[in-house]
């Protein structure tokens, strides 16, 4: 059975567990949800609202822009993450070498719970994107340093993941400036961090908290000259 039936097969069996969400789906594809929303279903209401051949057609085919689309809207729309994730899957088999493909595959697995799954390809991907880089401080592979080390977070890899949030707060304060949306948000994941393991900390000992506490003060951002 090829790599598509298989996916095929698995989509079917989760569909008939989770039918209301797909009724509530097809509302879309029928007209009866408000114009603005119907927009965004524009590059799939071609198949006429039959959901079980649209998403057999797409994952069938090879258009990424048409699969990319159909994760989202399930996703975001149904709150299916297990179909989504499918179509991640067939995404990565058409593209394997792309590192936004790859860093979207590894944020769904951790969507769905697969942590350890995410964390293996997140990091392999981290090292991909800096071996063929020539400047590894690029937004790409900074952004892919947060997603990796909300992962490692979410593992309860507190120590693991904070290296890898100041390498990224580093590169997007080079790169951007320090009141940028971007980098206020490296700040505050930093931040968010460093309480977690601050919390932690305070079971183990004073002397780890205090140590903790000095490294947050390091965050401080540096006044910027006018």
């Amino acid at each position: 059975m090829c790599e598509v039936q298989l996916h095929l097969a698995d989509i079917v069996a989760h569909k008939e567990s989770t039918h209301v969400l797909y009724e509530y789906f097809r509302t879309y594809f029928a007209g009866r949800a408000e114009a603005s929303r119907m927009e965004a279903l524009q590059q799939i209401r071609e198949f006429g609202g039959d959901v079980d051949h649209m998403i057999s057609a797409t994952l069938q085919g090879s258009d990424m822009e048409q699969l990319e689309h159909l994760a989202n809207l399930i996703e975001e729309l149904m709150g299916d993450v297990k179909v989504a994730l499918s179509i991640r899957k067939r995404m990565l088999e058409l593209d394997e070498g792309s590192v936004e493909v790859q860093t979207k595959y590894g944020l769904a697995l951790k969507r769905a719970g697969k942590l350890s799954e995410a964390e293996l390809l997140l990091s392999t991907t981290l090292c991909f994107s800096r071996s063929q880089l020539s400047d590894p401080m690029n937004l790409n592979t900074l952004s892919l340093m947060g997603n990796l080390a909300s992962v490692l977070q979410a593992q309860g890899k507190l120590a693991e993941a904070e290296p890898l949030c100041r390498e990224a707060l580093d590169g997007k304060r080079q790169l951007l400036g320090n009141s940028h949306p971007t980098t206020l948000t490296s700040i505050n994941n930093l931040a968010s961090l460093l309480q977690k393991r601050k919390a932690s900390c305070l079971r183990l000992s004073p002397c780890c908290e205090r140590h903790l506490m000095e490294r947050s003060s390091c965050l401080a951002t540096p006044t910027v000259a006018l």
